[in-house]
Order: C-alpha cells, then sequence, then structure tokens
C-alpha cells in the first residue's frame, strides 16, 4: 500500500499534555488524517491483510532542511542542514496509521523514516509492504480453526 497524506504532523514536543494526553492540535490531525485516508483509500485499506507482518516507510517532505543564512556571517547559522530531529515527527504518524488502516506496531517489524526538502510540496508518504515474518525468525503460526 502507498499513501500521500498532504499535511506533516506536529512535533512529538507538540502532541502530548502530561505526557499521555493528547493536545488539541494532535488530536485534530489524527481526525484530519483518519478522514482524508478512508475517504481517498478505502478500496485499499480494505484489501489489506490485518493479521500479516509489515515493512513500514515514512517519507516526510519538509518545505526546508537547509538553514538559508549559513554561512552569512557572525550570526549565521553554524550547520547547513536545520537542526530539527525527524524521530519527533514519527510517533503521531504511525499511530494515526495504527489507527485508520488497522495495522499495529507489534506488526511491524521493518521500518523506516526518510526526510526529504520539497519547498513546494510539504506531506507525507506512507508505504506499507506485507513480509514473510519467516525471514525475521517467527516461528509459523499454528492452525487455529474459527
Amino acid at each position: 500500500m502507498y499513501l500521500v497524506y498532504p499535511e506533516l504532523p506536529p512535533s512529538s514536543n507538540k502532541i502530548y499534555f502530561r505526557g499521555t494526553r493528547l493536545r488539541r492540535e494532535a488530536r485534530e490531525y489524527k481526525e484530519r488524517f483518519k478522514y482524508y485516508v478512508t475517504r481517498t483509500y478505502l478500496s485499499t485499506l480494505q484489501q489489506l491483510n490485518h493479521d500479516g507482518a509489515y515493512a513500514v516507510t515514512l517519507r516526510f517532505f519538509f518545505p526546508t532542511v537547509i538553514n538559508e543564512t549559513y554561512g552569512q556571517g557572525k550570526n549565521a547559522a553554524k550547520t547547513w542542514y536545520k537542526k530539527f530531529d525527524l524521530t519527533n515527527r514519527v510517533k503521531l504518524l504511525e499511530d494515526c496509521v495504527r489507527d485508520v488502516i488497522g495495522i499495529d506496531d507489534s506488526q511491524t517489524f521493518m521500518a523506516c523514516q526518510e526526510k526529504h526538502h520539497s519547498p513546494d510540496n510539504p506531506r507525507v508518504e506512507v508505504f506499507i509492504q506485507e513480509v514473510d515474518p519467516d525471514y525475521f525468525g517467527v516461528p509459523r503460526r499454528p492452525y487455529v480453526a474459527r
């Protein structure tokens, strides 16, 4: 499954209140994500094996990842790349994927996050691919009659 959502999640510094309660900004992001993804990708969502093992890639496209003032005098930025932590954006997006798509963190056996520079099109892209659990040493499941 491949999906594109046209909005970056807030940083984890802005998603929790008192450690565990989602702030309004984060709750609203999750609601918008759910609405958009279920409307845009419903047929694809219905085809997923909700009992499978998955590899998940999260690609974040930021308006900029560079400091424009780098190398421009005394008060210039000291590094070419902006100092922001990509992993601060991952948790909320993973929770959105879990809640909307129905693939829990426990089913993710391989994960990758990427940071991209995209001044004209900030967004997130999510790739979800079913993988063979045998590759990760997971024993075969016993047959259970339902």
